[in-house]
């Protein structure tokens, strides 16, 4: 049953491409449009695959990649998520199901309840271990979307490009002060002290992070211009004519947004002007995915940008400039995965099994789909504090 229903899904709601699936000595054709060379062919090695999936969404997706019930053998796993999301299958399927379909399809989430669902048994990996990002991550460990100029470039010419426009946005002054909220590895405080002549710090809750973002700093001589703290950001004191905040405003609840927006505007001058750049949502509402929640970032947030922004004005910090950078998070994260399937076999076996680097695998693949298809957004938020400062007529 779950596999007729599984397949009748698609047949219905897949309007611009064809996926294949081989089931042992069968292969069945899915999707409306079956004239076309399949987006990507899946071979089901488990049949619990159906149910996984039709249960638990993306989250039953993942795991059964996780435990090998499907492989793809062609195209890639990137690719067959981007054919789901693309077509909006989870919407559809609520506003869009007949009702002999939805009552099958709603009689098998009920029987695995009565079942009782299996607990949380993930295995806990030590997350904040170099050797993972240094599996996937450019030379400078630069952990957030860069910015794409040539696709062919390359990841480290990506996340320099992003550096560099990031300081350019803010326009850095020598002897101007700059603060980096969720600082990393410090990437971005040894580029801007080397090349625009500021002095600053970086604050990061991280372990790892504080202690290699130290010893990045000491190797570039540039200990006595940027201090590294392990310091929540609450804690912060001082003023500083730049901030800015990569990637690390996705880790702050709903509650926090205030509390967070009232520290920047208490740490900046007068004149400061801060960058904030983090994964958004352009929907009406953001249904935190489950399978991120579980095993990746838990109890994270991607904000809408209307959040923010009010935030913003609310604190007189007025806002000069938006992106939305996410077809060049979707490039970087192509580049991520391509390094980390080149170098995931060296990783520990002990540390990081096989199941951990297909969980891996899996987020870098779910996320680059979302970024080719889905309503997410990578916003950059250029804003300055009381009057906004004369500016370019051109972005940066």
């Amino acid at each position: 049953m779950e596999e007729r229903v599984f397949f009748e899904i698609l047949d219905r709601f897949v309007d611009d491409a064809s996926l294949e699936f081989v089931l042992g000595k069968r292969r069945v054709r899915s999707g409306r449009n079956r004239d076309a060379a399949p987006a990507a062919v899946v071979r089901v090695n488990d049949p619990r695959f159906f149910r996984r999936v039709l249960v638990y969404g993306n989250l039953g997706m993942a795991e059964a990649f996780m435990d090998r019930d499907f492989e793809i053998e062609e195209g890639s796993l990137t690719d067959l998520l981007t054919v789901l999301i693309r077509n909006r299958l989870d919407r559809r399927l609520a506003a869009g199901l007949s009702l002999s379909l939805g009552a099958r399809l709603l009689w098998l989430r009920l029987a695995n309840r009565l079942r009782g669902r299996r607990g949380n048994i993930a295995t806990h990996y030590d997350g904040e271990d170099d050797s993972l990002f240094e599996a996937f991550l450019d030379p400078r460990l630069v952990y957030s979307c860069g910015y794409v100029k040539d696709p062919q470039a390359g990841l480290e010419q990506f996340q320099l490009d992003k550096l560099r426009r990031v300081c350019d946005k803010l326009r850095l002054q020598p002897g101007e002060r700059l603060l980096d909220i969720g600082c990393g590895y410090g990437a971005l405080l040894v580029f801007a002290a080397r090349t625009y002549g500021v002095s600053g710090k970086g604050v990061t809750l991280g372990r790892r992070h504080y202690e290699r973002a130290k010893a990045v700093v000491a190797a570039a001589g540039l200990a006595g211009r940027i201090e590294i703290e392990l310091l929540p950001y609450e804690k912060l004191t001082g003023r500083f004519d730049k901030l800015v905040s990569l990637g690390m405003m996705e880790h702050l609840r709903r509650s926090e947004y205030r509390r967070f927006t009232d520290v920047v505007s208490r740490l900046l001058t007068d004149q400061g002007m801060g960058l904030f750049q983090y994964i958004g949502c352009t929907g009406p509402k953001n249904d935190n995915d489950p399978f991120i929640q579980k095993y990746i970032l838990p109890d994270s947030n991607q904000p809408k940008l209307s959040e923010f922004v009010a935030q913003l004005e609310d604190h007189d910090l007025a806002v000069l400039d938006v992106e939305n950078l996410v077809r060049h998070y979707a490039l970087t994260l192509t580049e991520w995965i391509r390094n980390f399937e080149r170098n995931s076999p060296r990783l520990d076996g002990d540390r990081f099994d096989e199941r951990f680097k297909r969980m891996w695998r899996y987020y870098l693949e779910c996320a680059a789909a979302a970024a080719f298809a889905s309503a997410a957004a990578l916003y950059q938020i250029l804003f300055a504090k009381n009057y906004p400062p004369p500016m370019p007529l051109q972005r940066v």
